[in-house]
């Protein structure tokens, strides 16, 4: 009998799961409707500790203001023009300004796309453990 051998990829090897957190890594280009090109990523460990580390306090105080907050630390860059997360109030309200609301909404649907991909991977894999069991 004839032995077949199928090339995977490395991507092939990775679970659902795995798939999610590799591609949550990677920037990528979000047009807002202004026509500016903003560069987005979800943001990593650091950069959440060092946010929460700095405006932890706020969210007692307003939750709403912390969220939207929190917003900015998706965005890297705007236009090509670098943007270093915020480490202080009027820091923030700078990167608010330049994105505006255009720029905001476009990050909130990146981040409604990004939380659609995982829910669609957990159920994928659910399904797939389901037909396992079948």
């Amino acid at each position: 009998m004839a032995k077949v051998h199928i090339n995977k990829d490395k991507e092939d090897d990775l679970t659902p799961s795995q798939r999610v957190v590799k591609d949550s890594k990677k920037t990528m280009d979000v047009i807002d409707c202004n026509g500016r090109q903003l560069k987005v990523k979800t943001p990593d460990f650091v950069d959440t500790m060092i946010f929460e580390r700095n405006f932890g306090a706020i969210y007692e105080k307003n939750k709403k203001y912390y969220e939207s907050c929190y917003l900015t630390l998706f965005v890297k860059e705007i236009d090509g023009d670098h943007i270093a997360p915020a480490r202080t109030e009027a820091e923030l309200e700078i990167i608010a300004r330049k994105l505006g609301s255009e720029g905001v909404q476009a990050i909130f649907e990146f981040m409604m796309n990004q939380m659609g991909d995982e829910s669609t991977e957990s159920e994928k894999e659910e399904k797939e453990k389901q037909a396992v069991k079948k």
